[in-house]
């Protein structure tokens, strides 16, 4: 969500994650050093898992300890990179290529550190951990039960550009995570009902509102992050060409309009959400015209 935001209002939502579990810790929070610290104790307290005192992020490739992390994800329905809601995704066998896939992010993330520091800053104190497990029929996800997690799964013959997508996606899931609980997103009584549900911008089917604004969310960053970092691929793979995402995000865009408009919208989403829709499709909106 940077790229749509800014880093002070990301660090913000940091803090006021922090603050929301203990508030004096949050006080004593004046840096990305305590910052990250803060951070990692409460998600270490929340989610009863041990975290790294380093403010960087753990690539974990053993099948054992990957296990261990596959159970904080499992818990929850997962935000799959196909944004779509599938039981048992992560397979419980030893992946022969984990080490490669490994080395493939850890290239990644060096390639963020070279394309934008500050973003790469903010990678490494939202994301303490990536594990590497199987799946025939999905390639990563992340889950609101284990903010700071991200399950990866990449294709050993994906090209670093590719998998550094995927990480970028996954960590704006992690983002819309936090900025949910500050600010109170949803009315989640009334979004679960499928009158209330809208177009999802990845899958393109009908999708509970919740799920459909965080495809909205990451296709932006997606695109944004293409047109001011890394460039629009010819050939992608692991997301659309960005002409067809934008397109896809905007009907999405204004599926959640349309049903919003035909709702009190305040019984549905809070000011927060409304304002992340309009600003996604401004920015969408302005890239189109340029390509």
């Amino acid at each position: 969500m940077l790229l749509q935001t800014d880093l002070d209002t990301q660090v913000r939502n940091i803090m006021g994650m922090i603050a929301l579990s203990d508030l004096d810790l949050a006080r004593n929070t004046n840096d990305f050093l305590t910052l990250g610290k803060a951070y990692r104790n409460i998600i270490s307290s929340l989610q009863q898992r041990p975290t790294s005192d380093q403010i960087s992020t753990n690539i974990i490739f053993g099948f054992e300890e990957s296990r261990k992390f596959s159970s904080y994800l499992t818990k929850d329905a997962l935000s799959l990179l196909d944004d779509k809601k599938q039981n048992n995704v992560i397979e419980d066998t030893l992946d022969f290529e984990a080490e490669e896939k490994a080395v493939l992010i850890d290239k990644a993330l060096n390639l963020l550190n070279i394309l934008d520091y500050e973003y790469s800053q903010l990678f490494k104190t939202l994301v303490t951990d990536i594990f590497i497990m199987p799946s025939g029929c999905a390639r990563g996800g992340t889950t609101s039960a284990a903010v700071g997690i991200i399950w990866a799964n990449p294709r050993c013959y994906y090209k670093v550009a590719e998998v550094l997508e995927f990480l970028i996606h996954e960590m704006t899931h992690n983002a819309l995570f936090i900025d949910e609980q500050f600010h109170q997103h949803y009315n989640y009584d009334e979004i679960l009902k499928k009158n209330n549900w809208a177009i999802s911008a990845i899958l393109k089917t009908p999708r509970p509102l919740d799920k459909v604004i965080h495809s909205i969310i990451v296709a932006t960053e997606v695109v944004l992050f293409r047109d001011k970092l890394l460039g629009h691929p010819e050939r992608p793979l692991v997301h659309p060409p960005t002409n067809m995402l934008i397109d896809q995000a905007l009907i999405s865009i204004d599926s959640v309009k349309t049903i919003i408009s035909t709702s009190n919208f305040k019984a549905l989403i809070s000011p927060r959400v409304n304002y992340l829709l309009q600003n996604a499709e401004e920015k969408l909106s302005k890239i189109k015209r340029l390509n």
